[in-house]
């Protein structure tokens, strides 16, 4: 089997459903921060994980 996925798999995982595994609340993090959200599918067969980053506008 190999390690790599195929696009028709990645797409499956983007396009399949996902849930918060907790109801921890979370603030959205200043510039700068990090903030990362633990997710899974319905039957929780799946783990995702949810990761914003936030860094300055710097234009071109």
């Amino acid at each position: 089997m190999s390690p790599w996925l195929t696009q028709a798999e990645a797409d499956a995982l983007l396009a399949m459903e996902k849930h918060r595994v907790d109801e921890e609340r979370r603030l959205l993090p200043d510039f700068g921060g990090g903030l990362s959200v633990p997710l899974a599918s319905p039957d929780r067969a799946e783990s995702f994980c949810l990761d914003i980053h936030s860094e300055p506008y710097q234009p071109d």
